[in-house]
């Protein structure tokens, strides 16, 4: 199964069953981006970890 380089995580969608990441893909543009699940990405939980960690630290300096 071929696997793909996480660049970085540039976004977090949360709904009442699961929560899904927009994916950079290391070597591909923007419009390449993809939304994935948790489990498709276990290959890259330290990046999703660290992702999650500041897409959360932003979303709290920005609310009321």
């Amino acid at each position: 199964m071929e696997q793909w380089k996480v660049e970085k995580i540039v976004g977090k969608l949360v709904d009442d069953e699961a929560i899904s990441y927009k994916v950079r893909w290391e070597g591909y543009e923007v419009e390449d981006d993809t939304w994935e699940d948790l489990t498709a990405l276990e290959q890259a939980q330290e990046s999703v970890s660290a992702a999650a960690a500041a897409l959360d630290q932003k979303r709290k300096e920005f609310q009321p």
